[in-house]
């Protein structure tokens, strides 16, 4: 009798399984669907896809990334990352608006990329020590090679840096900021030694690129 009705949930599992692939397959297929009609694959795109494709635009134009970036490539990543979702077992109900929060949260993770650079170009202008006009050519000529310096300090110098120089923050800021981090606790004193330690250093790898 045991032996009976383990069989029978082990039949039960196999049937879960088979439904959840089923499940799976459906939303690929939707999937895919909802980004034919949005990129108008072999034909014009649908309402609901031109809507999506509208959306994403609207998005880039408000974050200041409809130059930088297409409409297609963003959607194109927010359909591979639905995809590896999918895989992973999340179940989309709704292929149009997940796409379309999923390509906006892709949006926000650039613009905030492109910040990050952007600060690294302002250390660059205000800390490499080199005639402003000429290190704003060299900055854009420059950025991974700057990129590449910053990786050869600690994770500890580079926050520092990026917090001082790149960020502005005070002193006083930088230590709360530490600390709440669970980074430790420095004085003062310490902070601006190390911040111009790392710097030196920074100047020294960059220069060695």
């Amino acid at each position: 009798m045991a032996e009976s009705a383990s069989k029978k949930t082990q039949c039960e599992q196999e049937s879960e399984l088979i439904s959840t692939e089923d499940l799976s397959n459906l939303q690929f297929r939707a999937l895919n669907q909802a980004m034919q009609d949005a990129l108008g694959q072999g034909r014009d795109p649908t309402q609901k896809g031109l809507q999506l494709w509208i959306a994403t635009r609207k998005a880039l134009q408000q974050f200041g990334l409809h130059q930088t970036y297409s409409e297609a490539h963003i959607l194109n990543t927010a359909y591979l990352r639905g995809i590896k979702a999918i895989a992973a077992g999340k179940c989309i109900v709704s292929p149009y608006g997940w796409l379309r929060s999923a390509a906006y949260n892709y949006i926000r993770e650039c613009s905030r990329a492109q910040s990050k650079t952007v600060e690294l170009q302002e250390w660059h202008i205000s800390a490499c020590g080199e005639g402003r006009e000429d290190n704003l050519y060299a900055t854009a000529e420059n950025t991974s090679k700057l990129h590449r310096a910053l990786e050869k300090l600690s994770s500890f110098e580079q926050k520092l840096i990026r917090l001082k120089v790149a960020r502005e923050k005070s002193w006083k800021d930088i230590q709360k900021i530490l600390e709440m981090e669970g980074l430790g606790t420095y004085q003062i004193s310490t902070l601006r030694k190390q911040k111009s330690r790392a710097l030196a250093k920074l100047r020294k790898y960059y220069k060695a690129l």
